[in-house]
């Protein structure tokens, strides 16, 4: 039963192949549009069968965080097998045409650490107490052990390598990593 929080197509998708498998999948979103459009054009399905349910959560605010993951934890029997840490900002430069020598990227920057690092150990540290708990049992995985709860984070190349103008982006990504 995954527990997924999203971004745009990547998320989408994840979500899309959790789903087919037969899995339960709950979605974080921001973005109240893309929240509509995928859930009633995407995966329609899924949430008509309740094999799919969502939260808008702000990754801003740890609060939210917490509250939401109380919220999918019991739409998944107060157990979380699988985070998929996905959601988090980018853009391509800073605003206005701005380099990272002008003072006013700072807020820029801290909304990527707050949203692209931050964000997901907030979110990992509020589904590890339903990630502990012990789930009835129902069966093997594939792999013929029983199958343990796992946390995914998704990053980007840019924590290796970043543009002029994408420092703020690359370094939340590079945290992420390490």
């Amino acid at each position: 039963m995954p527990h997924l929080r999203w971004s745009s197509w990547i998320g989408r998708c994840l979500a899309r192949a959790f789903l087919t498998k037969g899995h339960r999948v709950y979605l974080f979103v921001i973005d109240e549009e893309q929240l509509k459009h995928t859930t009633i054009v995407h995966l329609k399905k899924y949430r008509d069968s309740s094999e799919l349910n969502f939260s808008l959560c702000n990754l801003r605010y740890i609060a939210d965080i917490r509250y939401k993951v109380s919220k999918a934890a019991k739409f998944f029997n107060n157990r979380i097998d699988v985070l998929i840490n996905n959601g988090g900002i980018a853009t391509p430069q800073w605003k206005d045409g701005k380099t990272v020598a002008d003072p006013d990227t700072i807020d820029e920057c801290q909304a990527y650490i707050e949203t692209n690092l931050t964000a997901p150990f907030a979110m990992s540290q509020a589904c590890i107490p339903y990630m502990k708990r012990v789930a009835p049992r129902r069966g093997r995985c594939r792999a013929r052990a029983r199958c343990k709860p796992c946390i995914i984070h998704i990053g980007s190349f840019r924590a290796h390598q970043s543009d002029p103008n994408q420092e703020g982006y690359a370094s939340s990504k590079a945290g992420q990593v390490n």
